[in-house]
């Protein structure tokens, strides 16, 4: 799944019964999908900007490997969003169309963007 894992290899270092392949956090056992307040794009959610919009502080976004063609705001909301794939497969693009990932509503320490390549942003308000 993840260009080192072969199919089937069923990987589990947390023991929280999740493959690696499907576990955001392999290395905690509280994160596993379909756990309270973790959540998935695709999956859950069909694009990042809905689950940010949607979604509560204090919950976990899942991002599987991909091109994502958004301009993110996190709307003063403390969410982890994190890349399952890392950022050598899992790309946020702009589409020259602003900012590719806003934080400018008051976001605290926990509002976190971990593990995307951002490509193709124009810094038109000061953010990312």
């Amino acid at each position: 799944c993840d260009g080192v894992l072969l199919d089937g290899e069923d990987i589990d270092d947390d023991d929280d019964g999740a493959r690696l392949c499907d576990d955001c956090d392999d290395a905690d056992p509280e994160v596993y999908p379909g756990a309270p307040d973790v959540y998935h794009v695709p999956g859950d959610f069909i694009d990042i900007q809905s689950a940010l919009a949607f979604l509560p502080s204090g919950t976990m976004v899942c991002v599987r490997p991909g091109t994502y063609v958004e301009n993110l705001d996190f709307e003063g909301k403390d969410i982890w969003l994190r890349s399952m794939g890392g950022p050598e497969v899992t790309v946020i693009d702009g589409d020259s169309n602003g900012n590719v990932a806003l934080f400018h509503e008051g976001e605290g320490p926990d509002a976190v963007l971990q593990g995307f390549t951002l490509t193709n942003g124009i810094d038109s308000t000061g953010g990312g």
